[in-house]
C-alpha cells in the first residue's frame, strides 16, 4: 500500500493511494463522489508499473480549505476482489493549510490590502488618425451634400413653372399681392407651361389629366381661373380678397413633390 504525502497540502491538491492488485480483480469499483467535509473521490483507476505490477489508484481531491493548520483523515475503505481477498484500507491522517494566513506581516509585499495596480494609458495616436480622417470625410460629404441640395434647389426654382412662379409671387407685399396683375400672370404662365400650350377654364380638365400631381387642387384652380377672368375683365373692380399667394404656394408644392423634392 503506498499513501500520499500527509504534510503541506490544501485545497485543490490531490492525494493518491495506491493499492497492489496483483493478478486480482476487483469485483466492484471504490465508489466515487463526495466525502466529508474535505475531500472529493475521484472514480478509481488501473495502473501498471515497469515492473508489470497492477496498482488500483484512488485520488483524493481537497475541495475546502481551513482557517488554520487542520488535521484530516483519508477515509477507510475496504474492497473485494473477484478471488476472494479482502483489502482493508485503514484511515490516513494528513494535515491541511489554509490558503493564506489570517494575519499578514505587514513589512514588504506582504500587505493586508495591495495598492491599484496602474494601468498604462493605451496608445492612441493612431486611434486619433483615424478619427481625424473619417471626420474630414463626414465634413467634406456633408458639404457636398448640401452644396448638391442649394444647387438642386436653386436648378428647380429656374426650372420648374411653379417654382418660378412662386419666386415671382414673393416678389410682392403679401397684403397686396392679389391686386398685382403681374402675380396673376406669372401663375397662367406656369399652368400654360405645365400643360404645353394655353389653359383656359373650358381646358382646365386635359391639364389635370396630363398633371395629375395637381388634381386635388383642382377646386382651387378652377376658383383661379373663374376669379382672374372676373378680375381681368369684369366691367367693375373686385375687391373681394382672394389667397393667390396660398394658390401658388400649393403648386409650387404639388410640383416639388412630383419631381421628387422634399
Amino acid at each position: 500500500m503506498q499513501q500520499p504525502r500527509a504534510f503541506g497540502n490544501t485545497i485543490g491538491d490531490v492525494l493518491t493511494q495506491r493499492l497492489l492488485l496483483g493478478d486480482d480483480e476487483l469485483a466492484a469499483a471504490a465508489p466515487s463522489g463526495r466525502v466529508g467535509a474535505w475531500f472529493d473521490r475521484r472514480m478509481p483507476r488501473l495502473e501498471t508499473d515497469a515492473s508489470g505490477q497492477r496498482w488500483l489508484a484512488i485520488d483524493y481531491q481537497v475541495v475546502n480549505a481551513p482557517r488554520a493548520l487542520t488535521n484530516a483523515n483519508l477515509p477507510a475503505l475496504t474492497l473485494k476482489g473477484r478471488s476472494g481477498n479482502v483489502w482493508q484500507i485503514a484511515e490516513w491522517p494528513i494535515t491541511m493549510g489554509p490558503l493564506t494566513p489570517d494575519n499578514v506581516a505587514a513589512q514588504g509585499d506582504l500587505l493586508a490590502m495591495r495598492p491599484d495596480h496602474e494601468v498604462a494609458a493605451l496608445p492612441t495616436a493612431l486611434i486619433r488618425r483615424r478619427f481625424d480622417r473619417l471626420a474630414a470625410g463626414l465634413a467634406l460629404t456633408l458639404a457636398a451634400w448640401l452644396a448638391w441640395w442649394l444647387w438642386r434647389n436653386r436648378r428647380e426654382a429656374i426650372r420648374l413653372p411653379f417654382a418660378r412662379a412662386w419666386a415671382e409671387v414673393q416678389r410682392f407685399d403679401r397684403a397686396a399681392v392679389q391686386a398685382e396683375p403681374a402675380a396673376w400672370l406669372s401663375i397662367h404662365r406656369a399652368l400654360d407651361a405645365t400643360a404645353g400650350h394655353v389653359v383656359t377654364a373650358s381646358t382646365l380638365g386635359g391639364l389635370l389629366t396630363s398633371a395629375p400631381h395637381l388634381r386635388a387642387l383642382q377646386p382651387q384652380l378652377e376658383a383661379f381661373y373663374q376669379r382672374s377672368s372676373e378680375r381681368f375683365f369684369a366691367t367693375e373692380p373686385i375687391h373681394a380678397s382672394y389667397p393667390l399667394r396660398d394658390l401658388c404656394l400649393a403648386l409650387r408644392d404639388a410640383e416639388k413633390r412630383h419631381h421628387g423634392g422634399s
